[in-house]
C-alpha cells in the first residue's frame, strides 16, 4: 500500500473574497462567515479528489491508502468520494493551525510517503514547522489567499496529476521556498520572509507547480510609471475602475491619489469612490453604477505569472461575470511575461472559453499578445 497523508484547513482561503488578506486569526475567519461567505479549501480538495479519480484507475485507488484527520480536515471530503481513510483526531466546529501540526506528525509517525494539504502560506508554515527537519515531500492544493511560497501545485488539478507522477516514480524532489507574511501589517510595513525549504516532486510539465512570488526588478520602476502614465491617459470620464492589487497596478493608484497596497480599490472621475473593497461590496458597486461603463485593471503576479487567484480573490467568478473579460486592462512590467503566458485559477477559466490569448500593456508605447495557460 502506497501511504499519501492528506490534511485541510477548513477555513483557509475565506479572507479572500472578503477583501482580509488572509485568515491567519480567528477573528478575520469569524467576521468574513458573518459576512456570508464561503469556506473555500474543502470545495478546493473536493476538485483535487475528482481530478484524482478521473486518472488513477480503481486498482491503482486501491493502493492508495489516505490517512487524514478528522471532519472538513479531509475526512469529510474523502468519504465524499467512496474513500475509507485512516482518521485522526476529533471533529470541531473551529479548527486550529496547531490541529493541522497534529496531523503531520501523526502522518509522519506512521510512514506516509508524501502528505498533501490544502491552505494558504499559513498552512504551509505550519506542515513545514511540524516536519521539524524531516524531508519528506509535499504537495499544497491551492486554498488559501497568501500563496506567495514555491510548494503550491497551480491549481488542484494540477496537484492531483503531480501525485500521479509522483506515486509512478515519474518526478524528482526539488528544494521549494515556504514564504510567510505578516497579516496585520500587510499595508503598513509589508515583510516577506523565507522561514525555510519543503520538498516538493517535480514533474517535466514545469506549469504544474506555481512557483514562488519574484519581486519586480527595480530597473522596471520607470516602466511601471510609464505603463501608468499610459493608463491615466486612456481612461474616460463616467467609467468606474477597479484596480487590483500588485506593484504595477499600485503604481497607477499612487498616480490617481487615494489607495491601499494591496487591496482592491475603486475609481470614479479621477478619485477613489472606495478604497480596500471585498466581493460584496464590488457587487454592491457594480450595482449602483450599472448605468456606467465599468473596467477592471490587472496585473500578473511575478514568477507565478497568476492574473486571477493568488491575492486578488474579492475579484470573484461572480464579479468577473458582472464586468465581462471583454472589460478587463491587463497591465504588467516586461519581467512579469518573460515566460509568455499567464494563467487563471481553476473556477475562472470558463470565462475565458475560446480565449487564447489575452493583449497586455507593457510599457507606454507597446502592447503584447500573451497566451493563457490551458
Amino acid at each position: 500500500m502506497r501511504k499519501v497523508g492528506l490534511v485541510v484547513n477548513p477555513i483557509a482561503g475565506i479572507g479572500g473574497p472578503s477583501g482580509l488578506k488572509g485568515s491567519d486569526r480567528l477573528e478575520k475567519v469569524m467576521k468574513a462567515i458573518s459576512l456570508g461567505y464561503r469556506k473555500v479549501s474543502p470545495k478546493r480538495t473536493e476538485l483535487f479528489l475528482k481530478e484524482l479519480l478521473s486518472i488513477l484507475d480503481p486498482n491503482q485507488m486501491k493502493e492508495i491508502e489516505f490517512l487524514t484527520y478528522s471532519g472538513e480536515m479531509g475526512e469529510i471530503e474523502l468519504r465524499k468520494f467512496g474513500i475509507d481513510p485512516v482518521v485522526f483526531g476529533e471533529e470541531k466546529e473551529v479548527t486550529t493551525r496547531e490541529d493541522t501540526m497534529e496531523a503531520v506528525r501523526h502522518f509522519i509517525e506512521n510512514g506516509v510517503e508524501i502528505i498533501l494539504f490544502c491552505g494558504g502560506d499559513g498552512t504551509a508554515r505550519d506542515v513545514f514547522q511540524s516536519l521539524s527537519g524531516k524531508e519528506t515531500p509535499v504537495i499544497g492544493i491551492p486554498g488559501g489567499v497568501k500563496m506567495y511560497s514555491g510548494v503550491f501545485a497551480s491549481n488542484p488539478r494540477d496537484a492531483a496529476e503531480l501525485l500521479y507522477y509522483f506515486l509512478l516514480g515519474e518526478t524528482t524532489l526539488v528544494d521549494e521556498e515556504v514564504i510567510d507574511v505578516d497579516e496585520e501589517n500587510l499595508e503598513e510595513n509589508p515583510n516577506f520572509r523565507v522561514i525555510g525549504y519543503l520538498k516538493v516532486p517535480k514533474y517535466r510539465k514545469e506549469t504544474l507547480l506555481q512557483g514562488k512570488k519574484e519581486p519586480t526588478p527595480m530597473e522596471e520602476d520607470s516602466i511601471k510609471e510609464e505603463i501608468a502614465e499610459r493608463i491615466i491617459e486612456e481612461m474616460s470620464p463616467d467609467t468606474v475602475y477597479v484596480i487590483g492589487p500588485g506593484s504595477t497596478t499600485l503604481k497607477l493608484k499612487e498616480k490617481i491619489g487615494e489607495y491601499t497596497k494591496f487591496g482592491v480599490d475603486v475609481y470614479l472621475n479621477g478619485k477613489c469612490i472606495s478604497k480596500d473593497v471585498d466581493e460584496l461590496k464590488l457587487l454592491s458597486l457594480i450595482e449602483e453604477n450599472k448605468d456606467k461603463e465599468i473596467k477592471l485593471i490587472l496585473t500578473v503576479v511575478g514568477g507565478q505569472n497568476f492574473l486571477l487567484g493568488r491575492g486578488n480573490q474579492q475579484i470573484s467568478p461572480r464579479v468577473l461575470d458582472k464586468i465581462g473579460v471583454d472589460n478587463m486592462i491587463v497591465i504588467a512590467t516586461p519581467s512579469k511575461l518573460r515566460k509568455g503566458y499567464v494563467k487563471v485559477d481553476q473556477e475562472y477559466k470558463d470565462f475565458f472559453d475560446g480565449k487564447k490569448y489575452i493583449r497586455v500593456v507593457s510599457s507606454y508605447f507597446e502592447e503584447v499578445l500573451i497566451k493563457i495557460d490551458p
